[in-house]
């Protein structure tokens, strides 16, 4: 069998390789060429991929809400076994169509050769935890659920094009974190400069830097900005980025809007209508907590077919009278015929890395880009914020806290020379230094939005910088 090289990385940065790494091949299935093929909107051979399937003596399904509940249906309907259904919220969701859904590991399997697991949680964060404890394990047969939903159920492609409606309406449907949304829409808007082609992928677009919940653990830090620093930007600043940005690129696959809280910015219909007045993007996904009371007036203009609002789920974190305000906020949305998005509560949730700089060499930077994409198919994730561009939610957090300024490792959208000359430079960037700050995940907590304030951005005295954990040391 073929496996991969994958780099993994130990807290120094440093490079480390496990004995075993994840097959790539299942069968007669070359993943690597099925998931480019998927990815790229090409159809596939189902009866070969099924058939290989198939051949397993065991196949568990990691991940039982609406992807993994999808893919097993779809499986069982094809008569294929499913051995195990695993879930940290086994006893919460207790069976799906009648079959028991039990704790992961809990069905532990001694013929690890010939077993399959078909991870079908979205979650970035998760699902690279999730590898690591495979891994750890000894399973080494793996599969992506959310590539099986895109190959085999999705009707999207390059014959007919991106379905929005089937994405908005089916829950286990990626939407805007679908790499087969990348391609396609560079194959319908190719590039206008073929020596700096600028078709995107996800882009977020931050309205503000202010959340009314508090939680430790937050990726996007809100709870280490200064009161003073708790803003909504102006709007006609925002409009200006959208429209110097979109004159720029050739194609967005996707664009989050979120903050800190997006509901809290009084003017986000406004840039929600900003937004919608380019056709080169496929979807725009508002990112809300859910608890923050939403105004009826906020979600005028708001019911088009490239429009959700997805919900998170932090409820079990929270005290009980933000549950009135989360299914009040739904009936709101529902009944302006806005698409949403309801999501699950994570009962384990990642910690992210501490801010400081770990002062590793070019040489670790370059292997942590490596890792870091490689764990996020589609590449990075880039984040619009108050005129400027950086490669990810980190790199932002990092600028815009005062850790650090890495001047020419963002691109300023007002200055409009050469734009799309820098933007790509910048893309195709083999390392930034920020990536030195970067622990990736450097634990995991039991759930998701638990409330108070850790600090990420000093390292206590004393304290090994590669271990230090924020409320666990």
């Amino acid at each position: 069998m073929e496996i991969d090289n994958i780099y993994e990385f130990d807290e120094n940065g440093m490079s480390i390789h496990f004995k075993r790494p994840f097959n790539y091949q299942i069968g007669n299935t070359d993943l690597l060429k099925f998931f480019k093929k998927v990815e790229n909107g090409d159809n596939i051979d189902e009866y070969e991929l099924l058939h290989n399937l198939s051949n397993f003596k065991n196949i568990i399904i990691w991940g039982c809400s609406a992807l993994g509940a999808s893919i097993y249906e779809y499986l069982t309907q094809k008569k294929i076994k499913i051995s195990y259904l695993w879930d940290i919220r086994a006893d919460e969701i207790k069976n799906i169509n009648g079959k028991k859904v039990s704790l992961p590991f809990s069905d532990d399997e001694n013929d690890k050769e010939n077993t399959i697991i078909i991870i079908c949680i979205s979650n970035n964060v998760i699902q690279k935890n999730i590898r690591l404890q495979l891994k750890s394990k000894g399973y080494y047969n793996v599969f992506l659920g959310g590539h099986l939903y895109m190959g085999l159920i999705c009707p999207s492609s390059k014959d007919t094009g991106i379905n929005n409606i089937f994405c908005l309406k089916e829950s286990p449907c990626l939407k805007i974190f679908c790499p087969r949304q990348v391609n396609l829409m560079s194959y319908k808007y190719p590039p206008k400069n073929r020596e700096y082609p600028l078709n995107m992928n996800s882009v977020t677009l931050i309205v503000n830097q202010k959340c009314n919940l508090s939680c430790k653990y937050c990726t996007s830090y809100m709870s280490q900005y200064n009161p003073q620093d708790k803003k909504n930007f102006p709007v006609e600043n925002i409009i200006r980025d959208i429209d110097n940005f979109f004159s720029t690129v050739d194609s967005v696959s996707s664009i989050t809007v979120m903050g800190g809280e997006p509901f809290l910015h009084p003017d986000i219909s406004l840039i929600i209508k900003a937004l919608l007045k380019y056709e080169k993007f496929g979807f725009i996904s508002i990112a809300t907590n859910g608890v923050c009371p939403i105004k009826p007036e906020q979600l005028e203009g708001l019911s088009d077919t490239r429009i959700c609002v997805s919900f998170n789920n932090y409820l079990k974190a929270l005290p009980e009278n933000f549950t009135e305000i989360f299914k009040k906020n739904i009936e709101l949305v529902k009944n302006h015929n806005v698409y949403y998005a309801e999501g699950s509560y994570m009962n384990e949730w990642a910690i992210p890395s501490t801010l400081y700089d770990t002062n590793v060499n070019e040489s670790s930077l370059i292997k942590k880009i490596f890792e870091c994409t490689q764990a996020i198919s589609y590449t990075r994730c880039h984040q619009l914020k108050d005129g400027k561009i950086f490669p990810c939610d980190f790199a932002n957090s990092v600028h815009f806290l005062g850790v650090a300024d890495y001047s020419d490792e963002y691109i300023d959208l007002t200055i409009k020379d050469n734009l799309r000359e820098r933007l790509y430079k910048y893309i195709h960037a083999p390392f930034y230094k920020v990536c030195g700050h970067c622990r990736f995940q450097i634990g995991s907590t039991k759930g998701a939005a638990e409330q108070g304030k850790l600090d990420f951005i000093n390292l206590p005295a004393g304290t090994d910088k590669f271990a230090y954990v924020p409320g666990k040391i």
